[in-house]
């Protein structure tokens, strides 16, 4: 991109420097953003079309379908306005985009006074007795990494992820999956394009990662799926050795037993010793490390009103970055020396509309300068201050798990996407066949959630099949998608209201409200909501709030958008009966009524997903079972055997259930050149 300066309208854009310029204040911005507006710059005035802007931009490169659209969005919010007002960059309806700023050459304009201030700033540090070396270092944690191009790392036919590389780049450890909650640990020779298991035995293993000498690989391990007896969980850290290039696979040594305390991430430090997480009560967690040598764990840090979620180490400090939310869901990061002591700790600046009620995941730059993190499937760049922005990705699917090259030119990523369809059974037939396809509901991407519209002849469900997830509607003819307001939807699920003329989903600062007449409603709310999982009076929602790592049941009450608190468990579901029962379901998967547990349906639920008709729960078992349940009699009654394909019941009309199958999974590991 060639080096140009310009003024537009009170507006000072260095493109060169990816920077936008008001009075005092500097925006950056991404890079293709900024190619973007140079695009426009130069045919200012005109309208460009999508199709141009894309090829000019991405150099017929595969992008996802949304990229566009980021780099605008990026644009307009560096320059201060949204898509209503468009008095800098203005949408033409499928046309294109157009600059509606007046531009002049910077080299007839008058040289911008920030630029004599970085002088000034450069000579205070110098008189100061500051090392130039000692303001770059600072300065790096600003340095910006751009992704370029995408290239697959493995093609097999089983789900592959949470990939990372050994200290010199040279083998890939991953876990290729054999079920929906084992798995093997294999390694890659990236050099020689090999491939070999390590494992002897399937696990249910966590993430793998390397020894920072590469010599053996560490993982957490449990004794059993999470739906499994509370007894049978048994949690601990193991070593693969991989002295030898290609050793045979083995079972691993068990560097600790931590009984039933449960085990998170777990990291190589130096001399042998690892690192990890480990949840030593309810939603309270401990970064420690062990060192087999010793034979002792030391808590390091476990701060009081905040839930660590994830972390790094910086081997070349010797330094953790910590995250944690508190019970407002405002996040953190904290810098640790080795020993636990706090160094310092920063607010995490999120971007407008991103939402990380969920958590953060991290890897760290060889540089150590600033690390790219993962939200909701997206990437971005954090400094080591806490500040956050997007990092465009060639591809429409969710990544996952990055971990960069020790050179740095390159980022490992898990890229995955679910087909899933909705399928429609029928209690009137005695058939054991495939329930049908519900008409105009099969794309190769996520549709699921479907739900009938009391007294009406419309299908409600998710769909990711525009790019990112919208609320379509179904007429058993014709699919097509509600309008987009300005908060995208979070979740998968949502729900009618009860005379059905509205819908509401999830957002990332509260929820949406589709009035099917036209419009939407965008209510902001105290707590950050997770899924709205029932309309369940005029004027209420049943919705899921996260509180340090737990999920609460909330009633939000739209017309004042306030909260009151339903439960104190740590659910995964609920629905409220037709006289106000709550039917819930905890972590452990298990069905309550108020205080009572209802033990026939425990372990009954292939997904944390049940519906309700009148005064029955519909449902699927881990064997893909659908099944009945009365909650007057106890009576638990099987109707049919489904294929494999099929996970959970979303909805029941009386007549017929709304099922989603799980058609396909695409796991596979990517590799996204970087500069």
């Amino acid at each position: 991109m060639e080096n140009k300066q310009y003024r537009l309208g009170r507006y000072f854009v260095d493109v060169a420097r990816n920077e936008i310029v008001h009075g005092d204040s500097t925006a950056s911005v991404p890079p293709k953003a900024m190619e973007v507006l140079h695009v426009l710059i130069q045919n200012q005035g005109k309208v460009i079309a999508f199709s141009t802007l894309t090829e000019l931009v991405w150099h017929n490169r595969v992008v996802s379908p949304n990229s566009l659209q980021r780099c605008i969005s990026q644009l307009r919010h560096a320059f201060g306005e949204d898509s209503k007002s468009q008095s800098v960059i203005r949408t033409h309806a499928r046309r294109g985009y157009s600059l509606e700023l007046a531009i002049c050459d910077d080299s007839v304009c008058t040289p911008k006074r920030r630029y004599l201030v970085y002088v000034l700033v450069l000579a205070v540090l110098i008189l100061a007795g500051l090392s130039i070396e000692g303001w770059r270092t600072s300065q790096a944690n600003l340095a910006k990494i751009e992704i370029t191009a995408s290239t697959p790392l493995t093609s097999s036919d089983g789900a592959e992820m949470y990939g990372s590389f050994s200290a010199d780049g040279r083998f890939v450890v991953f876990l290729r999956s054999i079920d929906a909650c084992h798995s093997h640990v294999w390694v890659k020779d990236v050099i020689r394009a090999q491939t070999f298991r390590l494992s002897s035995e399937p696990g249910v293993y966590g993430r793998p990662r390397w020894s920072l000498d590469g010599t053996h690989i560490v993982v957490s391990a449990r004794g059993q799926c999470q739906s499994d007896s509370e007894a049978q969980q048994r949690w601990s850290i193991k070593r693969f050795n991989m002295v030898a290039k290609q050793p045979l696979p083995h079972g691993g040594d068990t560097v600790l037993d931590s009984s039933h305390l449960r085990i998170g991430k777990v990291l190589g430090l130096k001399q042998g010793a690892v690192a990890f997480l480990q949840e030593y009560s309810d939603n309270q967690v401990r970064l420690a490390t062990y060192n087999s040598q010793a034979g002792k764990v030391v808590p390091l840090f476990s701060p009081a009103g905040m839930l660590i979620y994830e972390y790094a180490y910086l081997s070349k400090r010797d330094q953790f970055v910590v995250l944690g939310m508190d019970s407002k869901n405002q996040h953190d990061m904290v810098l640790l020396s080795s020993s636990g002591e706090k160094l310092a700790q920063h607010r995490l600046q999120f971007p407008p509309a991103v939402s990380a009620v969920q958590g953060v995941e991290v890897s760290t730059h060889p540089s150590e300068r600033f690390l790219i993190a993962e939200i909701a499937g997206k990437l971005y760049h954090l400094t080591l201050k806490g500040g956050l922005s997007v990092l465009p990705t060639p591809t429409r699917h969710k990544v996952s798990a990055p971990h960069f090259h020790p050179g740095g030119q390159s980022l490992l990523v898990t890229e995955s996407y679910a087909d899933t369809d909705i399928r429609m059974f029928s209690f009137k037939t005695s058939s054991v066949d495939e329930p049908a396809l519900y008409p105009q509901l099969r794309s190769n991407l996520s549709d699921e959630a479907a739900r009938f519209q009391p007294d009406g002849e419309l299908v409600a469900f998710t769909s990711t099949r525009s790019g990112k997830r919208q609320v379509w509607l179904s007429n058993g003819q014709t699919s097509y998608p509600l309008e987009v307001p300005d908060a995208p939807i979070t979740s998968r699920f949502i729900s009618w209201s009860p005379s059905g003329s509205a819908l509401a989903a999830a957002t990332q600062d509260g929820v949406i409200v589709y009035d099917l007449e036209g419009g939407a409603r965008h209510i902001k709310t105290r707590y950050p909501v997770l899924e709205v999982l029932q309309w369940s009076d005029k004027q209420t929602l049943l919705v899921l709030v996260p509180e340090l790592g737990a999920q609460r049941l909330y009633q939000l009450h739209l017309q004042n958008s306030r909260f009151m608190k339903v439960s104190d468990r740590d659910l995964l579901w609920a629905v409220s009966t037709p006289n106000t029962e709550v039917v819930v379901l905890d972590k452990a998967y298990r069905v309550w009524i108020g205080d009572k547990e209802v033990s026939r349906l425990a372990n009954k639920l292939e997904r944390p997903y049940f519906s309700l008709y009148e005064r029955d729960l519909y449902g699927v078992s881990p064997d893909r079972k659908l099944w009945r349940y009365n909650l007057d009699d106890d009576v638990l009654h099987y109707i049919a055997q489904l294929p494999v394909r099929a996970r959970y019941v979303s909805d029941v009309n009386g007549e017929q259930a709304l099922l989603t199958y799980m058609m396909q999974l695409n796991r596979e590991l990517v590799s996204f050149s970087v500069q």
